[in-house]
């Protein structure tokens, strides 16, 4: 584009307009003046409608003017303001319009601007003449020129985005977020413009011309937006870096940032009590009541029945609706407050930095402290939690449990406590402390329900939540001043989870994990025998503390064997963790050790749900309370999270090695731990991940690191939204697993999750830095970290020769050269030869008769005949059914043909049924007549008969004597050929996807609504200008087939850089079976396929390029491209989601790598590796990553559903919803489709049997003579099955030689490939099509990475190639369908038996 610039530019430069801007903002006035003018009655209203704006239907009835005067469209003067407020913006309009232009004139230069304002006003010339000539017939483009003047705005915001202008003459504001409110406002006019103008188009049956007016006229001005951004997008991007000889360079433009996510549905149990959630399941001899009384699905026990509180409705709803403000403003102030919080810690921090020449010096000061604010502090906290205590019961089931086992273990002893038929699920440890709360409500003599009872149960909780505080506050004070380490001590002590959990709900969290906590505590103070005997104290209180066990076996790990490994030390610490574990039995001992261990093994089998509150990923699809047997993709829920807990797991231990000597990777591996498996795993309760929260701020203690902070904020702030909402909120009878609040809880913990992922790739990823070190808080790791100082300071001084390795420069993508153009041009024009021969014919019937409207047709044929076939072409509607009766009278004496159809019961019919829409069908008739009657059939509501032909004993055509009566139906009686075939007709799933593409040009009910509709708008294109005939439905599709080849090309020249791999590569796809026969059919495979090509093309360019050499938004530009390919995909069928995997997977490769080198810059920040300076790294790596993600939430979120949405614009369902309701309503549609699809076909094959070719798929059969017709889509031998030993050698090469390229290709197969190994329903060979363009990629690799071994094979290959073409001529009949001798067909074709290629019998 540069180049053609400059070429343009050096020979007619001299003709640019100098300062175009003023004739600009001159035809702006003029406009403003026409709509002056018109207000004030001076001159018709109309003026402007009737003689000057861009109607195409005047201009092609000669008033071409119109192509120039619509630029003075009456835009900026308003007749519904003042005459003075008017001018007064007329004035700031031409101010800023003369600023803007006269701005980028100055640095594009003259020539590039002209060249940017004329092609958009060309564009929209074009965009004008698209929509007279679209299915809509729009002639009124009615937006003029308006919205290039905006395009001018946005082009200035890129140039200059730090320009300030003053919003009403007093608010000063950069020009960049007035761009970015007017890119806002630009998307909003086109989705408004569109929506509006198919409403009123669907009006217009009610209010006749008018509304299709207005509604023509929206859908114009939302073309007219979509054409002056696109001149601007396209304009700007790919001429960015264009140079004016003597002007600077252009300065760097803006991305954009959004997110979405949607979810799946749910079930919930039955059966199940409101008060104490016991369930059938568990106790089947227990009963279940509903209460009359309640307003509601309220359900209970039989000891719940008569002593609940009744539930009103209305009131209920209510104090819902009330309850989750509340939470809401809750947990608001307490972000805030916690977030104040942080940073005022920052001056209360007792390390401080001293600068001495050039190195950092940090020392520690030494303040003073008493210790009274931390005491103030604990009692007003410990204040606090008694009257939450009292005022509320808290969680009614858990407290009653609570209550009533401290009485029970204190009264019937120890012994009996679990052989009782009472319900327990709490372990030996708690009842301990249950029964010495019991002990004191005896002693005092206190009743079980009152509120001191109640306040004694939840002291254990109380008593934790403070232990924890004193310890976080040890380890804050080493840090922090007084202050600071009480700052952080109130954040924890007042967080709104921790007090619901403890002093409000009366939940056992907090003990439990004041002993996980202490565990790592003494483990991070290399005390590794006490913290075996504390966390078996862990393990006896819950169950769960058992998710902590990777965090001591770290532990265990790094001061046993790594820490310089010592026998005596290793049995030492054998013996006493057998100890604990033995300590552990002793406890149970009391309670009866097998009663005890069942408190374990039931408690960890039960509650077998994938999600048992807990608002995690299996509540954002709607399945909480929903059974974990119930499968995704065909594996168990149950079997999916224990992957989920292996990855985690896996991802724990990856982190902490690679955390080094990072002392608070204990505390944060145990929160992403647990917060991983609180998200992902099964049967996770609401409260599962709230030891993550306490374990973030010791983190934090340890390593104030600001990201940390935020991560506690975010996690802190989800679980108490998850813990409120099903405290205070939720309804058990009345559950709603897609309510709306679950799942925003839900994607706000999968964030939340994302960036924990973050903070662990950034702040616990590698070796500390000395200054690090250093302000390590705890003392003994302190120590240990000042000592390695020189081993980390001998890591950091990294190799030259090793960070080039690492630290790579983009790569410059090769150059297409004379050669490559001319070979490329010379096999698509070879291919598109081939392919377009023979396609079909280019003309067939058309006109169209409807026995349902207008009546039965009655044929004479002058005398009686025998006739002995009636042929059919039918229109759109399929199979319609009607009687034939026959007869010598026309009135009277006729005889019902019966044409011996079967139905489902075994009945005979005699109906006839018409057969399959536009191809010939035929019925053998026989009969002697001279009258012949059609006439529908009861159950025939619409059809289109558009020829009937019929036939003697000697095949002449016999036409009857009053054909003039039904000229539709014998108009066109030369299309007849004697026969049905693949020329003259559709063939396999063409009666699906050729008919909706007429049915949408014609506005009819969309049938084929299987699939999304954008490569059935492609085959309609094809339609609209060749005619409903063969050549016509499946023009678009080999058009499609035909540019695959230049895009195989110029991949395989940018992947191999050398033109004799890139013809080899190419040649074995454009001769490949499958992409011949699969492009030439009117179906929507090739369309989805093409798109995929070129995401991955794109996304091929993007990986090449390193934002770190080169401008961002150089880099957006495939990374968009590949975004919107992706969407074109999605939005053609719905397997384009399966490559979107491959390029997920793909672009975060990227990223890694990005951060890879990031990693490396920081441990030499002053050196450059490549010409590329650390400190660049170091200060952009941050800011271009998220940059990056933002853009990628546009172009592959944001983008891909806009398409997807539109896409559906020309679909009719059948009803008058607007665009969003249809395009959800037929998801599901497809969806149920789909996933509830058992039907099976002879020629149906599984996925393992695709690149053998076991079973080809055969989709036409004809018969000349002796000669046979037929079309098969399969692979070419020499290509598919070469890919399955190249596919082994890509993963060869990934392992073993860590080959990206290999590595790449291997992503973009399987990404189509794999997913199909767990669809268990009807599947065809044609499914592997997308799949073919990565086989003849690897096979192309293989072919170079062998000649590069060997130079002297490349004739080997070449005649490999031409073999592959042989093939292709050799085969050639069975996949165009031309007619050859079934036993050439036997003897040469048919490989093996599963082969049916012709009908051999």
């Amino acid at each position: 584009m540069i180049q053609w610039l400059n070429k343009m530019e050096r020979k007619f430069g001299k003709y640019a307009i100098p300062d175009l801007t003023r004739y600009v903002v001159g035809a702006y006035c003029l406009g403003a003046l026409l709509e002056m003018l018109t207000n004030f009655g001076i001159i018709p209203f109309d003026i402007y409608y009737n003689w000057l704006c861009l109607d195409m239907s005047k201009v092609a009835h000669g008033q071409v003017w119109r192509l120039f005067t619509y630029l003075l469209e009456p835009y900026g003067f308003s007749g519904s303001t003042s005459f003075v407020l008017s001018v007064l913006f007329l004035v700031i309009q031409v101010n800023l319009f003369f600023l803007f232009g006269r701005s980028l004139e100055r640095a594009w230069g003259t020539f590039r601007f002209n060249m940017y304002f004329f092609s958009g006003y060309l564009l929209n010339i074009i965009a004008a003449l698209i929509l007279y000539l679209s299915p809509f017939h729009i002639a009124i483009y009615d937006s003029g020129f308006q919205y290039v003047y905006w395009a001018m705005f946005f082009a200035f915001a890129l140039i200059q985005p730090d320009t300030e202008l003053l919003l009403y003459f007093v608010l000063p504001i950069k020009v960049k977020w007035l761009a970015l409110l007017d890119a806002i406002y630009m998307c909003y006019l086109i989705v408004g413009n569109f929506v509006a103008g198919f409403r009123m188009m669907g009006m217009t049956a009610v209010y006749g011309a008018q509304a299709q007016a207005y509604g023509w006229m929206h859908i114009s001005q939302a073309f007219a937006v979509i054409v002056a951004m696109g001149n601007f997008l396209l304009f700007f991007f790919l001429t960015r870096d264009y140079k004016r000889m003597s002007y600077g360079e252009q300065r760097r433009r803006r991305g954009f940032k959004k997110k979405m996510k949607a979810a799946g549905a749910g079930q919930r149990i039955v059966h199940r009590c409101a008060i104490c959630g016991r369930t059938q399941e568990e106790f089947p001899d227990l009963e279940f009541r509903y209460c009359s009384k309640c307003e509601g699905n309220y359900e209970y026990c039989a000891d719940h029945l008569f002593t609940h509180q009744h539930v009103k409705k209305y009131m209920e709803l209510f104090r819902r609706k009330v309850e989750m403000t509340a939470i809401t403003v809750i947990a608001i102030l307490a972000a805030a407050a916690t977030i104040y919080g942080f940073v005022a810690m920052d001056s209360c921090e007792r390390v401080k930095v001293a600068t001495k020449g050039k190195k950092k010096k940090y020392q520690v000061q030494e303040v003073p402290e008493t210790g009274i604010l931390f005491m103030v502090i604990m009692a007003v906290a410990l204040i606090v939690r008694y009257i939450a205590a009292a005022k509320y019961f808290g969680n009614e089931t858990d407290m009653n449990c609570f209550i009533a086992w401290g009485d029970m273990v204190f009264k019937d002893g120890i012994g009996n406590f679990y052989s009782s038929d009472s319900f327990t699920d709490y372990p030996p440890g708690y009842m301990y402390i249950l029964y010495m709360v019991g002990a004191i409500r005896h002693v005092l003599g206190v009743a079980w329900n009152s509120t001191l009872s109640v306040m004694l149960t939840k002291t254990p909780a109380i008593i934790a939540d403070l232990a924890t505080a004193y310890l976080l506050f040890r380890i804050a004070g080493k840090r922090w001043t007084q202050k600071g380490a009480g700052i952080l001590t109130a954040i924890y002590l007042f967080a709104p989870a921790v007090l619901l959990d403890g002093a409000i709900w009366g939940q056992t969290d907090a003990v439990f994990t004041f002993f996980v906590v202490l565990m790592i505590y003494l483990v991070t103070e290399r005390k590794l025998i006490p913290s075996y005997f504390v966390f078996a104290v862990a393990v006896l209180v819950k169950p769960q503390s058992l998710i902590f066990t990777p965090v001591l076996i770290y532990g265990i790990i790094d001061q046993v064997f790594l820490d310089g490994f010592d026998w005596k030390n290793f049995w030492k610490n054998l013996g006493l963790g057998l100890a604990a574990i033995a300590m552990i039995a002793l406890l149970m001992l009391p309670f009866g050790f097998k009663d005890a261990l069942s408190q374990y093994t039931e408690t960890l089998a039960s509650y077998k749900f994938a999600s048992v509150n807990a608002y995690n990923i299996w509540t954002l699809f709607g399945q909480n309370w929903a059974e974990q047997t119930k499968h995704f993709m065909g594996i168990t829920y149950q079997t999916w999270g224990t992957i989920f807990i292996i990855l985690i797991v896996a991802a724990a231990t990856w982190l902490h090695f690679r955390a080094k000597n990072n002392p608070a990777r204990y505390y944060f591996v145990g929160a992403f731990i647990v917060t991983g498996m609180f998200l992902l795993s099964v049967r996770m309760h609401e409260r599962y991940v709230y030891p993550a929260i306490i374990m973030l701020l010791f983190a934090f203690a340890m390593r104030p690191k600001r990201e940390i902070a935020y991560l506690f904020t975010g996690l802190s702030g989800m679980a108490f939204f998850n813990m409120a909402h099903v405290e205070f909120v939720y309804d058990l009878n009345n559950f709603n697993a897609k309510e709306p609040v679950t799942l925003a809880i839900a994607a706000g913990m999968v964030i939340v999750f994302g960036y924990m992922v973050y903070v662990a790739l950034t702040c616990f990823n590698g070796y500390l830095s000395e200054g690090e070190i250093a302000r390590t808080s705890t003392g003994r790791t302190a120590q240990a970290g000042r000592k390695n100082t020189r081993a980390n300071n001998a890591r950091n001084n990294v190799s030259k020769k090793e960070s080039e390795g690492k630290i790579a420069r983009s790569v410059t993508l090769s150059k297409m050269t004379k050669v490559d153009w001319i070979a490329m041009a010379v096999i698509t024009l070879i291919y598109a030869v081939v392919a377009f021969a023979r396609l079909g014919n280019m003309s067939a019937p058309e006109t169209a008769y409807s026995a349902v409207k207008e009546g039965a047709i009655v044929l004479d044929f002058g005398e009686t005949t025998n006739i002995s076939q009636l042929w059919d072409y039918l229109g759109y509607e399929n199979n319609p059914h009607y009687n034939i009766e026959y007869s010598n009278n026309k009135d009277s004496g006729y005889t019902t043909f019966s044409t011996g159809v079967t139905d489902d019961n075994g009945n005979t019919q005699s109906y006839w049924d018409a057969g399959s829409v536009f191809c010939w069908n035929s019925l053998t008739l026989n009969v002697q007549a001279r009258y012949v009657k059609i006439s529908p059939t009861e159950d025939n509501y619409e059809d289109s008969l558009l020829e009937l032909v019929f036939l003697d004993s000697n095949g002449k055509k016999l036409e009857p004597v009053n054909r003039d009566e039904y000229k539709t139906l014998f108009d066109e009686q030369d299309e007849f050929e004697g026969r049905a075939s693949a020329m003259n007709g559709t063939y396999f799933d063409e009666i699906y996807h050729g008919r909706t593409a007429y049915e949408m040009i014609h506005k009819l009910y969309c049938y084929e609504n299987t699939h999304p509709p954008l490569g059935k708008i492609f085959i309609a294109c094809g339609v609209l200008m060749f005619g409903m005939n063969p050549f016509g439905w499946r023009f678009m599709g080999t058009l499609f087939g035909v540019f695959m080849v230049p895009i195989i090309y110029l991949f395989a020249k940018r992947f191999f850089n050398k033109e004799w791999i890139s013809i080899v590569t190419t040649l074995l796809f454009a001769f490949d079976f499958m992409h011949f026969v699969q492009t030439r059919i009117a179906t929507i495979d090739v369309f989805v396929t093409l798109f995929i090509m070129l995401s991955y093309y794109f996304m091929y360019c993007y990986l090449q390029k390193s934002f770190y050499d080169t401008k961002l938004q150089k880099t957006f530009i495939p990374l968009g491209l590949c975004g919107v390919a992706m969407g074109l995909s999605w939005a053609s069928k719905w397997t384009g989601i399966y490559s979107s995997v491959g390029l997920c997977i793909l672009f975060f490769l990227h990223m890694y790598r990005r951060y890879r080198e990031y990693v490396i810059a920081c441990k030499t920040p002053r050196g450059q590796t490549n010409g590329i300076s650390h400190a660049y790294i170091i200060d952009n790596f941050s800011s271009y990553f998220w940059k990056t993600i933002g853009f990628c939430c546009v172009f592959f979120v944001a983008v891909p559903a806009i398409i997807y949405i539109l896409s559906y614009i020309p679909f009719n369902d059948g009803t008058d919803h607007n665009l969003l309701t249809r395009v959800i309503n037929a998801q599901k549609t497809m969806f149920d489709y789909h996933s509830a699809l058992k039907a099976d076909h002879p020629y149906s094959s599984k996925w393992y049997e695709w690149p053998i070719m076991t079973r080809p798929i055969w989709y036409y059969s004809g018969t000349i003579g002796n000669l046979r017709e037929g079309i098969s889509a399969f692979g070419n031998p020499l290509v598919w099955w070469a890919g399955i030993p190249a596919a082994f050698y890509m993963l060869y090469l990934l392992w073993k030689e860590k080959d990206r390229k290999a590595g790449f290709l291997l992503i973009g197969y399987l990404s189509q490939y794999a997913p199909w190994f767990l669809v268990s329903r009807v599947v065809f060979i044609y499914h592997y099509f997308p799949s073919v363009p990565f086989v003849a990629a690897m096979v192309g690799y293989s072919f170079f990475k062998l000649a590069q071994w060997k130079p002297k094979i490349k004739p080997a290959i070449y005649v490999y190639v031409a073999c592959a073409i042989g093939l292709f001529i050799l085969f050639y009949p069975v996949l165009s369908g031309l007619a050859i001798d079934p036993a050439f067909a036997t003897k040469y074709l048919k490989w093996f038996d599963s082969w049916v290629l012709l009908q051999t019998w």
